[in-house]
């Protein structure tokens, strides 16, 4: 579906969950894909919607947090993505870790008892 939508040359690109239902492999292909797409010059602005913060590809500038339907905050995604506003965001106590640019989440009442 998204290389349907690439044939018209958009100049906005709006993914929803796109990897839902997808394994481990077919995931990081699919960010792959993505993250050369918004380093593509002249390709499409890319709005990327996902409750998976892990699918945040480097290139990705900025995020937006929602919880209920209200902004809980929004700008540069290094500035944005914090332990206190995840936790914010997903009313769970977290623990954020950055990896080759991309943030990873765990939930810290499930770590701390492994």
């Amino acid at each position: 579906m998204i290389a349907r939508a690439l044939m018209s040359a958009p100049r906005l690109l709006i993914l929803d969950e796109p990897c839902n239902g997808l394994d481990i492999y077919s995931k990081e292909e699919l960010l792959s894909t993505i993250e050369g797409l918004t380093t593509t010059p002249g390709g499409p602005t890319i709005v990327y919607v996902s409750h998976h913060i892990e699918e945040i590809v480097p290139s990705i500038s900025h995020a937006l947090l929602l919880n209920s339907g209200s902004v809980i905050a929004k700008g540069d995604k290094k500035t944005i993505l914090t332990e206190t506003l995840l936790e914010k965001t997903f009313r769970l106590p977290i623990l954020l870790e950055w990896e080759n640019d991309r943030p990873w989440l765990r939930i810290k009442s499930l770590v701390e008892k492994v």
